[in-house]
């Protein structure tokens, strides 16, 4: 075969290719190859032909010797970098690109395909750079406008991130990339609803979109929209049984509607099924204490059973280079995903404000994008800030130590977004939890928990966790609200005659036994009705299920109302004056609401159970005083519950005494928290700082 039938071949292979024939395109690149085997154009094209049939290896080495042969030609080095990252060789593909541009810094798709493989690398910063440059060559090309708006996103430059998907999707509004990635900014800026509505927009341009799916149902159930986040999950399902994040993104959805035993069930097939999931198992660890589905026993084997699984191949460290000086001022850092209008910023707020700064510093490890007033208070609090939702637990395990941390608290458990695989690096010398989940984390490298002797008392609680219980001798709690809220308003009962029970709890944490013994409750009162309030429950199913489970228990369900939340905070608080007498949950008991139930001054009928979970109301109402109201079987609750309902002046006196004996007690000592949180540190530091 002559110099002349060789290209004749590779003009064959290329008309092949054209027509879709990869196999007819690959036997004449190689015949060309055959009589000519440094043919660029020949190598070249064969490798294109090899990598659209995956064959990622041998596509790789023919265009590495396409791009040796013509090492100054930058399109040989940016085919052989997409190659490359198809095969899932990042590093390798992005020293390619950067080779196609530093030989032509005009190709605007070495650029562009630099960005991706830096945004799959992580490295949000430089890819955002990189797809700037992109779209500065390539000003209306939509689809590198959308890449460089996922980078910003990534970035937490929202509003840029947006900006740059309505430019894409205004230069091809059938993009459905654009779409999707339009609804990723809006969700990770908080703005669910906007966002399910773009996740919507690119299903109408490409249904069965997995991905978009999933993304839709996470966007709507962040939204409280359930029945339509359970239809998109359900959707998704169908076009993959077996898809790992929609199995868990059904589970949360059921979770969030409050049918508990559903979404444990979805979880563990999400487990099973990828044979691991840390964050459907730490769901599932905060759903077991909802509903009585196992023994305390079970929940803590249950626990190290995660650790075992997803920590115990990680080393912790123990190279700490942390002055050992006793009683020297201590930098201490607190990682949370909830420096935000939520519970555990509520509770840690006055520990933030009240630490003794000549004894500790304290740091913030922000680890989600969303702000809002209560993180700017935060913010200005704590001593040193830090925006660490972009970091993975490498880059925030460095942070952490290069800042000196000496003692590292954990705020959020196995709740969402918590990180406790970074925990279980040990970055720090001491690692503490607290407040943010009742329960174990069980981490070996979790050395102390934070509690109090009526949440956790002595004896079983402690052979139930890996880590040391500290106990707290006035609680483990502060309670703060808003200096401006109204006093609390004298009983409805005394106008309208009838006693009104409420229960504003998460809806999930209304279990079956709850619900029987609210049910009886009502029977046992004439004439009274129960008030329910809850995110979730304005979805209509919720609400059905809800008002048929009193119903199967002889209760009329005009008896039971059921109110969608209220904002600002001062009208969720204004509800409280409709409520004679608050219901608290079991086994899982309320925390914030119970204290706004007693701040608003209403009695709060608890039951103390066996764990942190079920005694927290037991906790609350023993530092104000109300021992009587702490039942300790459902028997007990019902018959304190029905003899408070019966004697309103009783109600009455308490309405008008509940706030003061909040006030004059430990429960609102922000002072008095401080002292006592800063006196187990240092005994925690002092013992690390001990010879061993």
């Amino acid at each position: 075969m002559s110099e002349q039938e060789a290209r004749i071949c590779v003009q064959q292979g290329a008309a092949a290719l054209r027509a879709g024939n990869l196999d007819e395109a690959e036997t004449r690149f190689r015949a060309a190859l055959v009589h000519s085997p440094d043919l660029v154009q020949a190598l070249h094209a064969l490798g294109l032909v090899l990598s659209q049939k995956a064959r990622f290896d041998e596509a790789i080495a023919i265009l590495a010797r396409a791009a040796h042969l013509q090492p100054h030609v930058a399109e040989h080095h940016c085919n052989l970098g997409n190659v490359l990252f198809a095969a899932g060789r990042l590093d390798e593909a992005q020293q390619r690109f950067r080779r196609a541009v530093q030989l032509k810094p005009t190709l605007a798709a070495a650029h562009c395909n630099m960005g991706a493989c830096l945004y799959r690398l992580k490295r949000y910063a430089a890819a955002a750079e990189a797809f700037g440059e992109a779209a500065r060559l390539k000003p209306d090309d939509a689809e590198i406008a959308t890449n460089l708006g996922a980078a910003m996103a990534q970035l937490g430059r929202y509003d840029e991130a947006v900006s740059h998907h309505r430019r894409a999707i205004a230069l091809r509004p059938q993009l459905p990339d654009a779409h999707a990635n339009l609804g990723v900014a809006l969700l990770l800026a908080g703005k669910a609803a906007d966002a399910a509505a773009a996740f919507a927009a690119s299903l109408e341009l490409r249904p069965d979109h997995l991905e978009t799916l999933c993304n839709l149902g996470s966007a709507c159930e962040q939204a409280w929209a359930l029945e339509q986040s359970l239809a998109a999950f359900q959707q998704a399902l169908r076009v993959n049984p077996g898809h790992p994040p929609a199995i868990m993104g059904l589970g949360s959805t059921l979770g969030r509607m409050g049918r508990t035993v559903e979404a444990i069930a979805a979880w563990r097939e999400a487990i099973r099924v990828r044979g691991g999931y840390p964050e459907a198992h730490s769901n599932l660890l905060m759903a077991i204490h909802y509903e009585p589905v196992a023994s305390p026993r079970e929940v803590f084997e249950e626990h190290r059973r995660w650790a075992a699984l997803y920590a115990g191949s990680i080393p912790a460290r123990t190279d700490h280079g942390n002055d050992r000086s006793p009683d020297r001022p201590l930098r201490i850092g607190l990682v949370s995903p909830d420096f935000r209008e939520h519970s555990v910023a509520y509770f840690i707020r006055p520990l933030i404000e009240r630490l003794d700064r000549g004894q500790a510093r304290i740091t913030c490890y922000s680890t989600q994008p969303r702000s809002d007033l209560m993180t700017a208070l935060l913010r200005s609090a704590a001593d040193h800030w830090v925006d660490a939702a972009g970091m993975d637990d490498d880059a925030l395990e460095a942070n952490v130590r290069e800042d000196g941390i000496d003692i590292l608290v954990d705020l959020a458990g196995h709740t969402k977004a918590g990180r406790l695989l970074l925990f279980a690096r040990k970055p720090a010398p001491v690692q503490v939890t607290y407040l943010g989940y009742p329960d174990t984390t069980g981490l070996a490298a979790m050395d102390y928990r934070i509690t109090d002797e009526i949440a956790d008392p002595p004896g079983e609680s402690d052979e139930r966790h890996v880590e040391k219980l500290i106990r707290l001798g006035g609680g483990f709690l502060c309670f703060r609200t808003a200096d401006s809220l109204e006093p609390p308003a004298p009983p409805p009962c005394l106008k309208s005659g009838a006693i009104t029970f409420g229960s504003f709890n998460f809806v999930a944490k209304v279990s079956r036994a709850a619900l029987e013994t609210w049910a009886r409750v009502l029977l046992s009162v004439n004439g009274s009705r129960l008030l329910l309030k809850s995110a979730g429950m304005e979805a209509a199913a919720v609400r059905r299920r809800l008002l048929d489970e009193f119903s199967a228990r002889g209760v009329d369900p005009s008896r039971v109302q059921i109110i969608a939340p209220v904002q600002p905070h001062s009208a969720h608080m204004a509800q409280y004056h409709r409520v004679d007498i608050a219901l608290d949950t079991f086994p899982y008991a309320g925390t914030t609401t119970t204290c706004e139930a007693l701040w608003m001054g209403v009695p709060v009928v608890s039951l103390a159970g066996q764990m942190h979970c079920s005694r927290t109301g037991a906790a609350i109402l023993g530092r104000i005083g109300l021992h009587d109201l702490v039942t300790r079987d459902p028997d007990d609750y019902v018959r304190t519950a029905v003899a408070l309902a019966a004697d309103p002046a009783r109600l009455a006196a308490l309405r008008g005494r509940i706030r003061g004996l909040m006030q004059a007690s430990p429960l609102c000592d922000g002072a008095r928290l401080a002292r006592e949180f800063m006196s187990a540190m240092r005994e925690a530091w002092r013992a690390w700082c001990a010879p061993r």
